[in-house]
């Protein structure tokens, strides 16, 4: 068995169809907690795509909950649930709890095993465990999914949700981006825009900054007219004037190259 790191990687396939298939907050942690215990048994074996009965497995439930939370649950309330979400799911042939309740028993189906087996030639991200189960609600999780998808690129970057209705939508993603932030020590340049078209409907844009980045210091304060730029970094967040800013002061920013010719 490999050493236990707390961390997961997850083929990024799997993590859009885990969003798709509407779990909620606590079983969406359960199961990253579970394919790293099947990653521990080294249970991710290609038989298993047309065979997927040789990856079945199981765990105390104390034991997966303690990974990932609820931590101090007393009873299984939040393991029927995780049951009875995943049934309807195609993730798994079977899952169910044995032993009164202490035992999760699961198989994956041979589609999980074959969208696992997909990090391997293709976008996958590390998730660390201790993170996830920090996350408060789906939006922290699914922002900690994203940052942690972009961490490793020269300016990584990702996208919010465009939205009519993004004034009433507004606090509670700039509060999971903010704790976000915080937890995984990133500076976030968090761009609100109006579209070109249509004027009720907003985007919005986060620009990641860390000591491994190489933003362009005229690439991260570009912004559409009339968009409002937010800070947000470890401290909280706070409304720039992008023209005036410095920039240069962030983690991660490099001068421009020089121009051509």
């Amino acid at each position: 068995m490999p050493a236990d790191n707390g961390k997961i990687q997850i083929a990024q396939v799997l993590v859009e169809h885990l969003r798709r298939a509407g779990f909620s907050l606590t079983s969406f942690k359960l199961i990253l907690a579970m394919l790293h215990h099947q990653d521990r048994q080294e249970l991710w074996i290609r038989e298993a795509i047309e065979t997927p009965s040789l990856a079945k497995t199981w765990i105390e439930g104390t034991r997966l909950r303690a990974i990932v939370g609820p931590y101090r649950e007393n009873g299984a309330t939040s393991l029927h649930r995780l049951v009875a979400e995943a049934k309807r799911t195609d993730l798994f042939d079977d899952i169910r709890l044995i032993e009164r309740n202490r035992i999760l028993a699961w198989q994956f189906s041979g589609l999980t095993q074959r969208l696992m087996a997909a990090r391997i030639s293709d976008y996958y991200t590390l998730l660390d465990l201790a993170e996830v189960g920090d996350c408060r609600s789906l939006d922290d999780l699914n922002y900690l999914i994203v940052i942690r998808h972009v961490f490793k690129g020269k300016a990584p970057k990702f996208y919010g949700p465009s939205s009519m209705n993004w004034s009433r939508l507004r606090g509670k993603h700039m509060a999971s981006l903010t704790r976000i932030a915080k937890m995984t020590g990133v500076t976030l340049v968090v761009i609100e825009s109006r579209d070109r078209q249509d004027y009720g409907l907003r985007h919005v844009e986060c620009r990641v900054c860390h000591a491994q980045t190489t933003w362009w210091i005229s690439a991260i304060r570009k912004h559409p007219a009339g968009a409002k730029v937010t800070l947000i970094d470890a401290s909280g967040s706070r409304k720039v004037d992008a023209k005036t800013f410095d920039f240069s002061h962030l983690p991660g920013i490099v001068p421009d190259p020089p121009p051509r010719g």
